[in-house]
């Protein structure tokens, strides 16, 4: 991570079937920050708890491990399910980008989000 600036990791079930991918990109380690994406790739295996799973797990890496201060997210404003899952894991909403995604139609806000992770030290 340090020198690629990004980390890509599998998220898979318990039988270690592939569900879809989670990272940490844009690492900035002397603001001790990084962005963290998550998609879990069929419909079938969204709901079942193992975003959150994973994502927790990531910023549990990414503070005790990595010793980040912060994560962040972007997210479409109409992806309703992303947006619920990092309420739930405690990340704020703290910004908007307007008219950042061009879509069918038109344009749409992107929701920036924020979690300030406790520090270990």
């Amino acid at each position: 991570i340090y020198q690629a600036k990004q980390l890509r990791l599998v998220i898979c079930s318990k039988d270690l079937r592939p569900l879809g991918l989670i990272d940490l990109y844009d690492f900035n380690p002397r603001h001790r920050r990084a962005g963290v994406g998550i998609v879990i790739s069929e419909p079938e295996d969204r709901d079942q708890g193992y975003g959150g799973e994973s994502l927790s797990l990531l910023c549990e890496y990414a503070r005790e491990v990595l010793q980040m201060h912060q994560v962040y997210a972007s997210v479409a404003e109409s992806n309703t399910r992303s947006r619920h899952l990092f309420e739930k894991l405690g990340f704020l909403k703290t910004g908007v980008r307007k008219d950042w995604l061009r879509v069918s139609g038109g344009f749409q806000d992107v929701l920036f989000y924020q979690k300030i992770l406790k520090d270990v030290h």
